[in-house]
């Protein structure tokens, strides 16, 4: 997948990114002489469903990729762990129904661990007595996503930020840093079913632009079956306060008159919440700038 990051979305700058995208090739080294024909995929309105559903069979699916992936040598002790559940190379994954009823129960349990640890525990918090906490743990950038440190691998951090980014960004905050808001200030999960504004203070210190994206909290991917999934600084129609600040609102409706500054939420899930600073300026890091927490409305 490729995210390219254009000025605005014009017919023309999207022409633009579709055109660099498709000269971009992907292929074996072995085949470097007489590279494959690349076959690519718009799914600009195709139903791609890519996240990962952490259910009892969960565990099948890591057998299936043990059989295709090269294991790293800092991996073998959790191929280890596998091993006693039954999740070996080479050999069937065949768990007996005592087995897969533990799976069933365990799956959700380990994905409410990491959710917890990512979005409570493990990111530095970004301003003091507010709820917005830094992308990656501590130490992730130092050792470019590879969790190496000396002495030892950091599965803990790994796992749970791989629930959230499930991706390695090397060189991060360069061209973009994220901040990440999951609670109200009280402590309380963002919940879809109410109703919340975010106020956006003037004079975002970026180059580029800035944007607020919503994610399904159990999936850490896009809310699906809504409107849309996020807001930037380029919204059009967008409303302003006086002093340049704007009021971002999320819920399962929309507040009358304010639909371009309204995020929609699903009303049976909980979500969270990435704010985004495209080309970002020194006032992002140096304490010249704070978001603010997010406030319930009803």
């Amino acid at each position: 997948m490729l995210r390219p990051i254009i000025p605005d979305s014009s017919d023309e700058n999207v022409a633009k990114a579709a055109a660099f995208a498709q000269r971009i090739k992907v292929y074996p080294l072995s085949a470097a002489e007489n590279p494959p024909k690349m076959n690519y995929v718009d799914t600009y309105d195709v139903l791609l469903e890519m996240t990962p559903v952490l259910d009892g069979g969960i565990y099948a699916e890591i057998h299936e990729i043990i059989q295709e992936e090269v294991v790293d040598q800092q991996d073998v002790t959790m191929m280890g762990l596998l091993a006693q559940l039954g999740i070996k190379n080479d050999k069937p994954f065949e768990p007996t129904p005592e087995a897969q009823a533990v799976f069933d129960q365990a799956a959700p349990e380990a994905l409410q661990y990491m959710l917890e640890q990512y979005h409570r525990h493990l990111n530095p918090w970004m301003y003091e007595g507010k709820k917005w906490s830094v992308l990656l743990p501590p130490g992730v950038i130092e050792t470019e996503l590879t969790y190496e440190f000396p002495g030892y691998y950091d599965y803990h951090a790994r796992g749970s930020l791989y629930y959230a980014v499930i991706t390695s960004v090397k060189n991060y905050g360069s061209a973009t840093f994220y901040l990440d808001l999951a609670e109200t200030a009280d402590g309380e999960w963002l919940d879809g079913g109410k109703n919340y504004k975010l106020t956006v203070p003037p004079n975002v210190p970026v180059r580029d632009f800035w944007a607020v994206t919503a994610y399904d909290l159990k999936t850490a991917s896009y809310i699906r079956d809504v409107a849309k999934g996020s807001i930037d600084s380029d919204t059009p129609n967008m409303k302003k306060n006086e002093d340049g600040s704007v009021d971002i609102y999320f819920g399962p409706k929309a507040p009358g008159g304010l639909e371009a500054n309204w995020l929609p939420t699903d009303p049976t899930r909980r979500f969270f919440q990435l704010f985004r600073f495209y080309g970002p300026e020194p006032g992002v890091r140096d304490d010249s700038f704070e978001l603010n927490d997010i406030e319930l409305i009803d």
